[in-house]
C-alpha cells in the first residue's frame, strides 16, 4: 500500500478507525463536512455466520439473474444467473491459483521508486491493461444484486444505526414508506474484476463493506474528495469525453493518468471487515485482486449534499436520461416537515438541549428552508399570463397554394 502512495505525489492514504470506537460525530465531521473517504476496520469481527459466503449464496440464490459484459465490452452482454457466475469465478480461481501466488510476491516486493512496478503490483502485470487504460477483465457485471433478506435481518442487529441505510441521520427515513427507495445490494467480485470511474447515485454517501474475501482477496480503491467535485468531473470528462454519470461511457483511468490530476487521490486497500465510506459526490474506481470477494453496499443521504444533488447532479441526470433513484425534492419537503416538529420540541425543552445539537439543527433547518424555497420557485406556475386575451394572427405565407387558410396561434 505504501509503495503506491510513495510512488505518486498526489496519492494520499485514507484514515482508518476501529468499528468499536467509531462515533457518529466523527463521521459527520470527517466524511460529510470535510468530504474525505474513511475506512472503518474490524466491522465484522464478531460475525459468526456462514451466510456471507459464495457457497451460501449459490445454495440459496443461484437463480438470480445478472447481466455480464464480456471483456468489459458494453455491446457484448449476456444474461447469466448468480450460480453460473460463481461457478465461473471458481473455475477461474482454480486455474489461476499458481499465478496468484507469484503475483502476491509482486505486491510485497514492489519497488517504491518505480511507478510501473507499483502499477503492476496492483493489476498483476502491465500486460493486464488495455489501450483504454482499463484492466483486462474476462467478465464484468454492472448491475448490483439485490441484497438477500437474511443479510438485511442480520446487519440490523450488527451495524450501528448511524451507519445503516434509513438509520439515524439518513434523510431517506424522513420519507413516507411508499417513497423510500432501497439501496442495499450485494456485490460479487472476481479476482480480475474492475469498477470504472463513477460516483454514488445522486451524489449520496456510499457505504461498501467487504464481508468475504476467501482469506486472500483485497480491493484497491482510488477516490476523490467532495471538495474537488468540479475538478474531478472535468478531469474524467477530458479523459472520456462524457459526463461522469453517463453509465454507458465509463472508463477505468490508469494510475499513471491519475497521478497527473491536480487534486488528491485517496488510496484504500480494503480487506475483509473493512467498511469504506465514500463522501458525497466522490468519484472513485476500484480493482479487486487475488480472488473472490463479497461486498454489501448501501447509500445514505445527508442535508449537506442535498443542494449539490438537487441543483447539479439531478439536472445532469435529466440530460442523459438516467434514473434518479432518490426522490430529492420529496426528501427536501418531508425532511423540512420533520425539522418543524423538532423545532417545537427544541422550543419546549430549550434549557436541556445540547448546544452542538442545537447548532447542527439550526444549520440543517436553514439549509432545508432555502432549498424548499428554491423548489417552490422553480415549480411555480405564472397564472398572470392566462389572464391575457389570446388572439390568432395571420401568418405570413409566401405560397397560398401549399397552405391555404393557415392561422398561427401564439401561446407563450
Amino acid at each position: 500500500m505504501m509503495s503506491v502512495i510513495n510512488s505518486y505525489p498526489n496519492f494520499k492514504s485514507t484514515e482508518r478507525q476501529d468499528y468499536h470506537s467509531i462515533k457518529s460525530d466523527f463521521i459527520q465531521d470527517h466524511v460529510i463536512k470535510k468530504g474525505v473517504p474513511l475506512v472503518i476496520s474490524k466491522t465484522t469481527s464478531d460475525w459468526n455466520t456462514e451466510i456471507f459466503t459464495p457457497t451460501w449464496i449459490k445454495e440459496h440464490y443461484s437463480n438470480l439473474e445478472i447481466t455480464v459484459r464480456i471483456d468489459g465490452n458494453l455491446k457484448n452482454t449476456e444474461h447469466w444467473t448468480v450460480g453460473k457466475y460463481i461457478d465461473y469465478l471458481n473455475r477461474l480461481n482454480n486455474s489461476n491459483s499458481s499465478n496468484s501466488n507469484s503475483n502476491n510476491n509482486n505486491i510485497s516486493s514492489s519497488n517504491t521508486s518505480n511507478n510501473n512496478n507499483s502499477n503492476s503490483s496492483i493489476y498483476g502485470s502491465n500486460n493486464n491493461i488495455n489501450n483504454n487504460g482499463n484492466p483486462n477483465s474476462s467478465f464484468y457485471y454492472r448491475k448490483d444484486i439485490p441484497c438477500p433478506p437474511e443479510w438485511n435481518d442480520f446487519i440490523d442487529n450488527k451495524i450501528h444505526t448511524f451507519l445503516r441505510e434509513k438509520g439515524e441521520g439518513d434523510l431517506v427515513s424522513d420519507l413516507p414508506n411508499y417513497l423510500q427507495p432501497s439501496s442495499t445490494h450485494m456485490g460479487i467480485d472476481g479476482g480480475d474484476y474492475w469498477s470504472p470511474g463513477h460516483r454514488e447515485v445522486a451524489g449520496s454517501v456510499g457505504y461498501n463493506l467487504m464481508v468475504y474475501n476467501g482469506g486472500v482477496s483485497k480491493t484497491f480503491w482510488f477516490c476523490t474528495s467532495s471538495q474537488d467535485i468540479v475538478a474531478a468531473e472535468k478531469f474524467w470528462k477530458e479523459k472520456n469525453n462524457a459526463v461522469i454519470d453517463n453509465d454507458a461511457k465509463q472508463m477505468f483511468i490508469s494510475l499513471e493518468e491519475l497521478s497527473r490530476a491536480s487534486f488528491p487521490i485517496y488510496f484504500i486497500e480494503q480487506n475483509a471487515g473493512d467498511l469504506v465510506i465514500l463522501p458525497p459526490g466522490s468519484i472513485y474506481q476500484y480493482f479487486n485482486y487475488g480472488g473472490q470477494s463479497l461486498k454489501l453496499t448501501w447509500n445514505r443521504m445527508a442535508v449537506d449534499h442535498l443542494e449539490q444533488s438537487y441543483k447539479s447532479i439531478i439536472p445532469m441526470y435529466r440530460t442523459i436520461r438516467k434514473k434518479q433513484h432518490f426522490p430529492v425534492k420529496s426528501m427536501i419537503y418531508h425532511s423540512l416537515l420533520k425539522k418543524i416538529i423538532q423545532a417545537e420540541e427544541y422550543q419546549n425543552d430549550l434549557n436541556n438541549s445540547n448546544n452542538n445539537s442545537q447548532q447542527q439543527f439550526l444549520y440543517d433547518f436553514s439549509k432545508l428552508i432555502n432549498l424548499f424555497d428554491h423548489v417552490l420557485w422553480s415549480e411555480r406556475i405564472d397564472i398572470s399570463v392566462m389572464e391575457e386575451q389570446r388572439k390568432s394572427s395571420d401568418e405570413s405565407v409566401s405560397n397560398y397554394n401549399e397552405t391555404p387558410n393557415r392561422r398561427l396561434c401564439f401561446f407563450l
